[in-house]
């Protein structure tokens, strides 16, 4: 349903207010890590608890209910993100307690209890060749969405100057909702494909992961990986991401 005059100019007022309040809290983290290592944790079934207990003391990226993790691993990540829109209802209460802020997108509903860094989409075109433009590396004046909140923590690691950026527990496969091709689709989880059982109940609607989209927005991190521009690859026990070049997680 098209919004009237009103609900636009209020719209637009919401998304220049919040975008503009965060902006000086991620100019402050531009290149603040520059020089060091970081790891971005994804939550698939591959991700091991013993896994996260070595990386403390280690600059990590960690997102939606990695907090299930918590009661196994003394492990917390550096950066908690979510980009998710219909997990951030179902989860926005209970976050609370285990993170004192969280990035998102600039128009998901404020929580009390916690610090918003709030950043904006910057659009692009899936169609355009994989060159790299569709990665940023300044978050103060935009991310680009990719599909994933993995793609999202990819160029807020390499904003902080994280070089080189590990991914782990990316498997890139979604069993029972592979090939959805429209991001708005939603699905129904038939089987587990994250780390903790509890992640996901079944028969409850989720958005559908777009896998082909996915790999497109991975693409252009791959470009910018090979024009060395920030090193990042994949440290992931197994899983379908073969975009990036492989390292076992056991030499690092």
């Amino acid at each position: 349903m098209l919004m009237n005059p009103l609900a636009r100019l209020i719209h637009k007022f919401c998304k220049f207010w919040r975008v503009r309040r965060s902006r000086p809290y991620w100019e402050s983290l531009r290149n603040i890590h520059l020089g060091r290592r970081g790891f971005v944790i994804g939550n698939g079934p591959s991700l091991k608890m013993t896994d996260l207990d070595q990386l403390q003391g280690e600059i990590t990226l960690a997102a939606n209910k990695i907090y299930l993790a918590f009661d196994e691993t003394s492990w917390r990540p550096s950066h908690f993100t979510v980009c998710d829109d219909v997990l951030w209802e179902k989860i926005r209460d209970e976050m609370v307690s285990h993170f004192p802020s969280v990035s998102s997108p600039w128009d998901y509903t404020s929580q009390p209890g916690i610090h918003h860094r709030h950043f904006q989409h910057l659009p692009w075109d899936l169609e355009a060749p994989a060159d790299g433009h569709a990665f940023s590396m300044n978050v103060a004046d935009g991310l680009f969405g990719g599909f994933t909140v993995t793609y999202a923590n990819l160029q807020i690691a390499a904003h902080m100057g994280l070089e080189p950026i590990y991914l782990l527990g990316c498997d890139h496969h979604y069993k029972g909702e592979s090939g959805a091709e429209d991001e708005d689709l939603m699905a129904t989880v038939t089987d587990q494909n994250h780390f903790n059982a509890a992640y996901r109940q079944v028969g409850e609607w989720v958005n559908a992961a777009p896998l082909a989209k996915m790999e497109k927005a991975f693409a252009h991190a791959r470009v910018v990986h090979d024009q060395g521009r920030v090193q990042i690859y994949n440290a992931t026990r197994g899983g379908y991401l073969n975009i990036f070049e492989r390292v076992g997680f056991d030499t690092l």
